[in-house]
């Protein structure tokens, strides 16, 4: 089983990328195009 992580617009992207260079999947807010949507949805 892989994990994969979501980061909020709030994470620093660097996080993301530094994950991604050690092989964890992971997509953020702004990469999935929901910056600023609602979280209630």
């Amino acid at each position: 089983m892989r994990i994969a992580y979501h980061l909020d617009e709030h994470i620093d992207p660097r996080i993301a990328e530094a994950l991604r260079l050690h092989g964890v999947s992971v997509t953020t807010t702004v990469d999935a195009d929901l910056r600023t949507a609602d979280d209630t949805a």
